[in-house]
């Protein structure tokens, strides 16, 4: 068998290193020596010794064929002498789950995502993430899914929320459109979670069990309680909240929140905090009473009972805010319980709503500091009301702010806003909140964004999962891009592009244009001089804003950059120019760098030499040609 061995892997050799080399291969010489006495005890080794023979005797051209059946002769002897012993006695093996099916993507589509998850470099959350949006389908993968299975808990706390979100949305099949493969991945993931689940385990664990109680929800509610019997720690945790998907469990969450301690007990309120129904109304208000840091366990909660003991807190707060009068004094109390008011639509809220934003209060009166206090406490309001509206949409909270909007027109903005977004045409609330809109975009569209083919009113959720949004009544009307180009909001506009619609985008384009000649080239423009570097972003904010509505290249942006701050630097230039070029062909570009260099040449701002500075940048990086 040596012989053998040491026979293939001088073979092995010799095809990697070249048959022209094979004559001063002493080694394989001194092999088919020793294969002499063995060819005549073994008609085996007499073949072998036959071929290293014809091996060494070819012409040049011939040894490669030679070498081959040679290296496949030998490759087949060692394979019929290999031997496998196992020692003690033998047991069937256990079935291994898996989750995923074959799919035709080939090894350099995946690599990127194999290194994202098998890697410790920093990074590698936006390239799942971008992967993710991009093409979904390659999680689905068998060869990835495991990989997804063992980032639960990684040690990049964004790798490891990726991982979860992901394998949520396979465990219920999101992407796909057959029921059956569906049901099929919903299966297999489960069995995957809890095979190997230790309930004494840290956080991976712990997410595997979150895992389960968000994709199964009360299927495996017989699991979650027989793996509690021997859970600790995080896993315990994670197991007592995901009691909260079967309402049978309520006695027993009942039980938990008197015997367990710690995180392990705010565990417990927190799963019955998310079942929402009638039953617990008492044991609420009266543990809300004598604890007020359970607030937050509250906060999807519907009940009417409730929501009274949470307006009457927020009452109580605001006015220990206002008699102190201090900047952000005893405002931990304000947040707590404005935190819970989600879902929460009773009569004590809406008068709570009145009195904190009203005129019926003297809050306008009160000192500057505690204003801005409570204007955060406004604020964190607005937000829960969208949040609701996202959530549920309750009519009762519809018909309140389409009153208090009439009434009261410049409070309450964001909400009011959201409220008539969802609500009525398009026209009706471009026509109604244009007015008002003066410094108060950001706050109108704040939590609106175009996802998913529509435009939405977005909201965060609790823990892994993604924002869920709301689809508005109708698209925004398009008028609104050129009162946020007069405003200078050039980051919402790209969030609410709607990319998907390019005659959309069009039209967009061309009302963002005209706004952009009222505030930058008429009479009334902005005066931004002395201030370069903003006069940049702004321009290379349009240059993107077009390039993305697919306009046609609009000649004169950068020249009217310069006409605005003519002693901006030959590095500001470039980077206006090198934006401008991957916006427009090659022909705009230079007569757009002909024109400044002809506008320096026609005015006294730079002297000679600089303008020959200008122009050999320009001809270095591709702006104009060595002869212009």
């Amino acid at each position: 068998m040596d012989a053998l061995r040491g026979l293939h892997e001088r073979l092995v050799h010799c095809a990697v290193a070249g048959t022209a080399l094979l004559e001063d291969d002493f080694r394989l010489r001194k092999l088919m020596d020793g294969f002499a006495p063995l060819a005549q005890k073994n008609p085996v080794f007499a073949k072998l010794y036959a071929g290293l023979q014809k091996l060494f005797q070819a012409e040049e051209t011939e040894r490669g064929k030679y070498l081959l059946d040679l290296l496949g002769l030998t490759d087949a002897v060692l394979y019929t002498q290999a031997e496998v012993d196992i020692s003690g006695d033998l047991t069937p093996l256990v079935p291994v789950p898996t989750c995923g099916s074959w799919k035709r993507f080939g090894y350099q589509a995946l690599k990127p995502l194999v290194d994202a998850l098998t890697q410790k470099e920093t990074g590698r959350a936006e390239i799942l993430r971008a992967a993710y949006e991009e093409t979904p389908l390659y999680f689905y993968d068998i060869r990835i899914v495991p990989l997804l299975l063992a980032g639960l808990g990684d040690s990049k706390k964004d790798v490891s929320m990726l991982c979860f979100r992901i394998l949520c949305a396979i465990g219920r099949g999101q992407h796909l459109t057959d029921s059956t493969e569906q049901a099929r991945y919903h299966t297999q993931l489960i069995a995957c979670l809890k095979a190997g689940f230790d309930p004494t385990g840290k956080a991976k664990m712990a997410d595997r069990a979150g895992l389960i109680r968000e994709i199964a929800g009360a299927q495996e509610n017989e699991w979650y309680l027989t793996a509690l019997e021997q859970a600790e720690g995080a896993v315990r945790q994670e197991l007592i909240r995901a009691l909260s998907a079967d309402r049978k469990n309520i006695p027993r969450l009942m039980e938990l929140t008197k015997t367990e301690r710690g995180e392990a007990k705010q565990a417990a309120y927190e799963a019955l905090g998310q079942m929402d129904t009638s039953e617990l109304d008492d044991f609420w208000v009266s543990h809300l009473k004598r604890n007020k840091k359970l607030a937050a366990c509250v906060a999807y909660m519907r009940s009417d009972a409730i929501a009274d003991v949470v307006a009457q807190n927020i009452r109580k707060a605001a006015k220990d805010v206002i008699a102190r009068a201090e900047l952000f004094s005893n405002m931990e109390d304000v947040a707590l319980w404005c935190g819970a008011l989600a879902n929460k639509c009773s009569d004590a809220v809406f008068a709570q709503y009145r009195w904190l934003f009203g005129e019926e209060t003297d809050i306008r009166h009160i000192k500057k500091e505690t204003f801005y206090s409570l204007e955060l406490c406004r604020q964190t309001i607005e937000h829960k009301i969208c949040q609701t509206l996202v959530l549920t949409r309750p009519p009762r909270l519809i018909d309140f702010l389409t009153v208090f909007s009439e009434t009261h027109p410049d409070k309450m903005p964001s909400a009011c806003f959201a409220c008539d977004a969802l609500t009525r045409p398009a026209v009706e609330v471009y026509d109604k909140w244009t007015e008002r809109s003066e410094k108060a975009l950001h706050r109108y569209f704040g939590q609106i964004g175009y996802r998913d083919g529509c435009y939405q009113l977005i909201t965060d959720t609790p823990k892994y999962l993604p924002c869920v949004g709301r689809a508005l009544r109708e698209p925004l009307d398009p008028r609104w891009f050129g009162d946020l180009v007069e405003q200078a909001c050039f980051e919402l506009i790209e969030r609410l592009l709607p990319l998907g619609a390019p005659d959309v985008c069009q039209e967009i384009g061309k009302i963002c244009y005209a706004a952009y000649l009222r505030t930058h080239t008429g009479a009334d423009r902005r005066a931004l001089l002395g201030q370069t570097e903003k006069c940049v972003e702004e321009t290379v904010w349009y240059l993107r804003l077009f390039r993305k509505c697919g306009m046609e290249p609009v000649q004169g942006i950068v020249l009217t950059l310069c006409r605005r701050q003519p002693q901006i630097s030959t590095a500001y230039l470039q980077y206006a120019l090198s934006q401008y070029a991957a916006y427009a062909d090659a022909v705009h570009t230079h007569e757009e760098a002909k024109e400044i260099l002809q506008f320096y040449e026609e005015t006294n701002y730079k002297s000679v030499s600089t303008i020959q500075r200008m122009r050999d940048m320009m001809a270095q990086y591709g702006f104009l040609t060595q002869d212009t």
